[in-house]
């Protein structure tokens, strides 16, 4: 019988359909998808065991290792605090037996340099680099969260997520780009998000400081394995998924465009939930989105870089002019991250200019989405439609209803009143978990949501924002779509009431009918006979008569005595 097969990680037994030979638990702590991994994963991890957090201590003696956090193709990665300056760091250790190319400790030093002067936001800061006892490492900075991978294996992404965190991967490698740094290894993994959504790319470079020169690489090296993460010395630098197709064809032509392709196979992922087949399928035919999206994913998509955007600055000014006609501020895109302080998932929503037209008479509500306050800010969206109103653009909130020929009930609405562009804007909401509603739900909605956003104004700013529960503001609304609806009930109920008038009169009016005589039911004809045979009335008559006759004539005559039987 044969041995059951166990993970070489963890030594846990491995079902019959375990990715490339590791337990589920041990991929998601290193992150990686099972696609990503080289089509022999176990030898390729256990080629090189990591050492443990208690046997760096002698070799950093800086720095207190806590755990490790990661491992993957570039080495292992371990959280450490810095013990003069009491601060948590990521140190980074590659591999050993990358050191065997002569020419890499230069290229190693050569490359670090120009990494660590990469200040911005979105790029994870290296604090510091350099060899010991044989080990080459980066001390960088520690990002509390977890990668993109682990965000997209909880579920699909809403497009508004995705819509959030894309710009920001495009500030940071325009800034690289900026810098004559080419990221190539663009991949879920290597985009890091804090608990706050702001989002950190790491591992700038460095697939091509632990990748041999691909010139020098004989071609079957340079390919490799289907699967294989290629940043391996020997091998294409870059991650297959999402490698540009002159990454595999000529490595040596490589510039900033690979990324931009590799940038739009993470945004076509992270919109559909699944990479692009060799047949590219917009992203609107598989998900609800803008289509407007489909051209900016496609054109990033393109195998021949001279067709695709030739700086990722214009994917990000393409994305804004979809989503840029909101008041934002600089933390804007954080915002879909956080966890809201309330929501609403199905919020009607409309404006006072809508009600003032014909349709918004007939139809009130614009539309429905779903309506989210958060510390900073108030956000309506629908699919990918995106309305955000901080708080500093806030003016006043309240209650708002429509004039009660509209509706008789008192239905409420909330009433959002801001800036925008200097212009005075109001939104009027009625939030609700379900598709009906009654007037007390929308009074206790309103109130409860006024006192929400008060709240947490006060607690961002420090202001008392104007708000009123009690008087609802009357929303002038126009009559003309209320009587389109009411016309034909208008319309049925005049002609049943002529109908009934014209009735009562006609029945007022008409002479009066004689009165009716009754029917007399026809008395049966006397049968035909040969003689005359008289009606029975008359056969009684003559035998009463000849009865009367008999007795007058009996009673006439004298008594004669009966004769005696004897003498007889």
């Amino acid at each position: 019988m044969a041995d059951p097969k166990t993970c070489p990680q963890c030594g846990a037994p491995l079902t019959a359909d375990a990715p490339e030979g590791l337990c589920r638990a041990c991929l998601l702590k290193l992150g990686l998808e099972a696609n990503s991994l080289p089509s022999t994963g176990a030898e390729f991890l256990t080629r090189w065991t990591p050492p443990e957090p208690a046997d760096l201590t002698t070799k950093f003696p800086d720095l207190d290792i806590l755990e490790l956090i990661g491992r993957g193709g570039m080495g292992a990665v371990y959280k450490a605090r810095q013990k003069e300056l009491d601060r948590l760091v990521a140190v980074k250790i590659l591999p050993p037996g990358i050191a065997a190319d002569p020419s890499f400790s230069d290229r190693f030093a050569r490359e670090a340099k120009a990494l660590a002067k990469l200040n911005h936001p979105n790029i994870v800061t290296i604090h510091e680099f350099g060899q010991t006892n044989g080990l080459f490492f980066f001390v960088m900075e520690y990002v509390d969260g977890i990668n993109l991978r682990q965000l997209l294996n909880a579920g699909r992404m809403a497009p508004r997520e995705a819509l959030a965190i894309v710009p920001q991967i495009c500030d940071a490698l325009q800034y690289a780009h900026d810098h004559g740094i080419v990221h190539r290894d663009i991949k879920p993994e290597n985009v890091l998000l804090d608990r706050r959504g702001h989002v950190t790319v790491a591992d700038f470079g460095l697939a091509k400081i632990v990748g041999r020169e691909a010139s020098a690489a004989p071609a079957d090296e340079r390919l490799g394995s289907p699967s294989a993460p290629g940043t391996e010395a020997g091998r294409v630098v870059g991650t297959p998924q999402y490698m540009a197709p002159e990454q595999v064809e000529h490595p040596a032509e490589v510039d900033h465009r690979a990324d931009i392709y590799s940038l739009g196979v993470v945004f076509y992922q992270m919109l559909t939930g699944e990479l692009p087949g060799k047949r590219i399928e917009p992203p609107s035919t598989k998900v609800v989105i803008d289509i407007r999206l489909d051209e900016i994913v496609l054109r990033a998509l393109e195998k021949d870089p001279r067709r695709r955007y030739q700086q990722v600055s214009e994917v990000k000014t393409q994305m804004e002019r979809i989503t840029g006609n909101s008041p934002r501020s600089e933390d804007a895109p954080h915002a879909a991250l956080r966890a809201p302080l309330k929501v609403s998932s199905r919020s009607y929503v409309t404006t006072p200019e809508h009600l003032a037209t014909f349709f918004g008479g007939f139809w009130w509500p614009q539309t429905a989405g779903e309506l989210a306050l958060y510390d900073d800010r108030l956000i309506f969206s629908r699919g990918w439609q995106r309305t955000e109103i901080p708080f500093a653009f806030l003016n006043e909130v309240g209650t708002a209803r429509c004039p009660r020929w509209m509706s008789p009930a008192g239905h409420q609405f909330l009433s959002v009143v801001y800036n925008e562009v200097g212009q005075r804007k109001t939104l009027l909401f009625m939030p609700g978990p379900g598709w009906f509603r009654t007037a007390g739900d929308t009074r206790q909605q309103a109130a409860e949501w006024i006192v929400a956003i008060r709240e947490a104004v006060k607690v961002a700013t420090g202001k008392d924002l104007p708000g009123v529960t009690r008087d609802a503001t009357v929303v002038p609304a126009s009559p003309w779509g209320t009587l389109l609806v009411l016309a034909p009930l208008l319309l049925i109920a005049f002609v049943v009431f002529w109908m009934g008038v014209v009735r009562a009169s006609y029945h007022q009016n008409r002479a009066p009918l004689p009165p009716k005589r009754p029917i007399e039911e026809p008395r049966p004809a006397a049968p035909a006979t040969l003689g005359h045979r008289p009606s029975v009335r008359s056969a009684r008559q003559i035998r009463a008569t000849l009865f009367s006759v008999s007795e007058q004539i009996i009673a006439s005559q004298p008594a004669t005595p009966a004769p005696c039987l004897e003498s007889a």
